[in-house]
């Protein structure tokens, strides 16, 4: 079954149910079960099958408008059914972004470990830490990398402020981070080097765009 039929149907099992409300308890609980089960059976893994459930549960609210619409109007599931499909567009997006997020972050993780070197492993595990945490986070002071975490914090807490020095030195030879509007940021420009090439839409090379700022 294709996609849209799926989410056509789920959508349309979970209002009917709601809108024949034929237990005394457990309703909105039997409409979402509904609705997942005839998803999975379509083929959509169970992993984006809750999302149209979710959707609903995040945005109460709106749910109950769209079924009092779809209720009132005479039957127009029209509404009802844009608004769940767009809470399963949303809700794989977030999915998606959440799995190009850790990619970045293992691949920076990994790029970190070949350049962070030396028989120091205390020194090493110091400059990865930092290296590390310092990725999406944009500018921050250097004051502040030392209690940046608690890890960071209990690595520097034996340390005095030129070991944080010679690091933040020794990280921006090495190209891991950059000192820039008062503070210093992970280099995640980087990464579009670390990464492999995509195809657009036109059939053009081009690659995953780095880890935004958090």
């Amino acid at each position: 079954m294709r996609l849209p039929t799926a989410i056509i149907r789920a959508t349309l099992a979970h209002l009917y149910l709601a809108w024949i409300h034929p237990f005394g308890d457990g309703n909105g609980r039997t409409a979402r079960l509904c609705e997942y089960l005839v998803l999975v059976t379509s083929g959509v893994p169970t992993s984006a099958a809750h999302l149209i459930s979710n959707h609903c549960n995040q945005t109460r609210d709106e749910y109950y408008r769209q079924l009092r619409y779809a209720s009132e109007s005479g039957g127009d599931v029209t509404r009802f059914l844009q608004y769940c499909a767009e809470g399963f567009v949303s809700g794989l997006e977030e999915q998606l972004q959440y799995v190009h997020d850790r990619q970045l972050r293992l691949t920076w993780h990994e790029h970190v470990a070949e350049q962070v070197t030396g028989r120091d492993v205390e020194m090493r595990q110091r400059r990865s830490l930092i290296a590390n945490t310092l990725l999406g986070r944009g500018v921050i002071p250097k004051r502040t990398i030392p209690v940046l975490t608690p890890d960071l914090a209990v690595a520097y807490s034996v340390c005095g402020p030129k070991t944080l020095t010679r690091d933040l030195n020794e990280l921006v030879t090495l190209s891991l981070i950059e000192e820039r509007d008062g503070g210093f940021a992970a280099r995640d420009d980087v990464l579009l080097n670390l990464l492999p090439l995509v195809v657009d839409e036109s059939g053009s090379d081009a690659r995953a765009p780095s880890l935004g700022h958090g």
